[in-house]
């Protein structure tokens, strides 16, 4: 599918065989003329066979007469291509594509300035992407909880973003794995079809575990990002960066640092119609105009019902 705003070619595919139809009425045209037949026989003989009706003068001398099978052929084909206008009622869906933020709380992100610098960075996503995105935030270290419910309500995100999330989750340890079962179950339970998933982390305890998990929700037409938060507490080894993105890579996500988030906040806008179209629920977004189209093929066959000499 090719969008192009309120407009999208469904099957552009079929865009090639109308071409080629269109190639072919230049290529094979019906002349309804005499053709080479004035240089070959005598201009005697040719008014005779004309005058009893064995050819016909063309319409219009030196203008071919278009193929009205290959006109039709070609109107046919663009119709398959399915043009097609967004539905007015579109937007009622994006309720099928949340967002959800997952934090790590652990000792690594809360002793410095880290978990500050991720909820700010979730705050910015928050506020930059399409209003009616519903947003849920799920809070991990040891083990993972969900700290709010799905809404599009971005007050339900203050309390727990510029609260103190030091301790606030008891389990010890850095366990991402966690979190993803902690998502697979809110995607579940809200039937989503398309969401993403945005990981705020230093790349602790990302594992093997971790990105098979990434991997998985991919498959089940989500998307994981990975936001890199670089600020150690003081003797603290830095953020790691390559297993960011590894989880990001594996996720069919971006990777951003908490400090550029513009790629990021693309990603996140883009079109909610392609995605749902690669899921299999276009009928729910685009009305195809193609069915309207194949009656304009009609008019080039009403000249096949013409009387012929």
């Amino acid at each position: 599918m090719i969008a192009f705003g309120e407009t999208a070619i469904l099957r552009p595919y079929w865009l090639a065989a109308a071409v080629l139809a269109a190639a072919l009425i230049f290529l094979w045209r019906d002349r309804g003329g005499i053709g080479d037949w004035a240089k070959a026989i005598d201009p005697h003989l040719l008014a005779w066979l004309q005058r009893h009706g064995y050819f016909r003068e063309p319409a219009s001398k030196g203008v071919a007469l278009l193929s009205p099978w290959l006109l039709a052929a070609c109107i046919v084909c663009a119709a398959l291509s399915g043009p097609a206008v967004r539905k007015p009622a579109a937007d009622s869906f994006r309720n099928l594509e949340g967002v959800i933020f997952a934090l790590d709380v652990s000792r690594s992100m809360t002793q410095g300035r880290a978990i500050g610098q991720a909820a700010a960075a979730a705050l910015q996503v928050a506020e930059e992407i399409d209003p009616s995105r519903q947003i849920s935030i799920v809070l991990y270290a040891g083990d993972a909880y969900a700290a709010t419910v799905l809404s599009s309500d971005r007050s339900f995100l203050q309390p727990v973003l510029t609260g103190n999330l030091a301790g606030i989750v008891v389990e010890g340890g850095s366990r991402p794995a966690r979190a993803f079962d902690e998502i697979g179950k809110i995607f579940a339970d809200s039937a989503m079809i398309a969401g993403d998933v945005v990981f705020f982390t230093d790349g602790g305890g990302v594992d093997d575990d971790t990105l098979a998990a990434a991997t998985a929700l991919q498959a089940a037409g989500h998307r994981v990002h990975a936001v890199l938060v670089d600020a150690p507490a003081d003797g603290a080894p830095g953020a790691d960066g390559d297993v960011t993105r590894r989880l990001a890579f594996a996720g069919g996500g971006v990777f951003a640092e908490n400090s550029e988030l513009e790629g990021l906040i693309r990603t996140l806008n883009s079109a909610l119609p392609l995605r749902l179209e690669r899921a299999g629920y276009g009928a729910l977004i685009w009305e195809d105009l193609g069915r309207y189209m194949l009656l304009l093929a009609a008019l080039p066959m009403l000249r096949l019902f013409g009387r012929r000499a």
